[in-house]
């Protein structure tokens, strides 16, 4: 299959900025408002209708999405559990703990209370991420996005083609959706909802986005003033998403935002804004005579998947080392490594350990396809 070129560096520059934001790079937060949504948009963008029917297209996504996600809760769950017995925190809880964070997607887990306990405060949805002390397995919060994109796959792939010749029902159905992942915010004594199905209908929207972009060729072939006037437009809504939805939240904690369901709204919308505005930059790219970088980036965006799944646990280990090496085994700076909650370190320490994940995460990518090409040479 033909690749989109100009989707792959936007995929790379999208995980490049996930990675330096969870390294440490706080005041990135807001990227996140359009970097994951990005991920969203591009499978939407890709998507070809009759290639497969609906069965085969979800069998396909639960066998490149949820199996290697399960295995990757086992291997995180894992490394927590040896964290765990190293540090002293462990008990029968952690094992709960995994089991809980599989399903819901998310490193949620409140340490108060016995088993019966936290399970009450998980469904009275108290344990929330921003309470900043419930992350008993905090390499693999970041995990939630293969459910979710699971999810919010399943739910393109039933919707897409039904509505894709009434425009009318394209503008209901977003809305619908949006709603409907709303209800996580409007309802916050429900509970939040399992393998990531409320941040996967917000998923599916900006993959009927990027279906559309696609589907009426709004973005290819096009001339100056038009991607400056929708640019510009873009940067409007984008900006004013970051005060409206949250205050300027990263995508996952603005979908609470103190607004309700505005916040959800403003949070698609400054994200399809953002996702414009990159897959614009991404064609300007795709036109300059740079051609390692964009090799680079087009490796990196193949790759992508490798990345974001393996990311956090080679972070894992730099932090390991940063503490035990730089900083002499600092206990201050141990306890809160041991929650997952690594203080700021230095700026230079901070951008090469993004710059080495992403390398090492790369290479990793390598070795397989290496193995992969020889496994069907022989």
């Amino acid at each position: 299959m033909e690749r989109n070129n100009y989707i792959d560096y936007a995929k790379a520059l999208c995980i490049a900025f996930v990675v330096f934001v969870h390294t440490g790079f706080s005041a990135l937060n807001n990227i996140l408002l359009f970097a994951m949504p990005l991920f969203f948009a591009a499978t939407g963008y890709t998507f070809t209708i009759g290639k497969r029917n609906l069965k085969q297209n979800i069998i396909l996504r639960f066998k490149s999405i949820m199996i290697p996600y399960f295995l990757l809760m086992l291997f995180y769950t894992l490394i927590e559990m040896l964290r765990a017995n190293l540090f002293g925190y462990g008990d029968a809880r952690v094992a709960y703990s995994a089991l809980v964070n599989t399903v819901y997607g998310s490193g949620i887990f409140p340490f108060d209370g016995g088993i019966f306990d936290s399970f009450k405060e998980i469904m009275s949805y108290k344990a929330h991420p921003l309470t900043g002390i419930d992350l008993i397995l905090p390499t693999n919060c970041h995990l939630w996005f293969l459910p979710a994109m699971f999810t919010a796959y399943v739910i393109f792939s039933s919707v897409v083609k039904i509505v894709r010749k009434n425009h009318l029902s394209k503008v209901l159905v977003v809305i619908f959706l949006v709603l409907l992942a709303s209800v996580e915010v409007v309802f916050p004594q429900a509970c939040q909802l399992p393998f990531g199905l409320g941040r996967g209908l917000i998923g599916a929207a900006f993959m009927l986005f990027g279906f559309w972009i696609k589907d009426y060729k709004l973005i290819e072939n096009k001339s100056g003033g038009y991607y400056i006037l929708t640019n510009a437009l873009s940067l409007i809504l984008f900006v004013g998403a970051l005060y409206i939805g949250s205050n300027g939240s990263a995508f996952v904690s603005s979908y609470y935002g103190p607004y309700g369901v505005l916040s959800v709204f403003a949070t698609f919308i400054g994200g399809a804004a953002g996702v414009w505005i990159v897959l614009s930059l991404c064609m300007i790219i795709e036109k300059l005579p740079t051609r390692q970088i964009k090799k680079l980036l087009s490796y990196t965006g193949r790759n992508v998947m490798t990345v974001y799944a393996w990311h956090m646990a080679v972070k894992f280990l730099f932090d390991a080392v940063y503490i035990c090496l730089i900083k002499a085994s600092d206990f201050s700076m141990l306890d809160e490594y041991k929650m997952g909650l690594m203080p700021e370190n230095s700026m230079g320490f901070m951008i090469f350990e993004a710059t080495a994940v992403i390398v090492l995460c790369l290479l990793w990518s390598k070795i397989i396809h290496k193995a992969r090409q020889l496994e069907k040479t022989n």
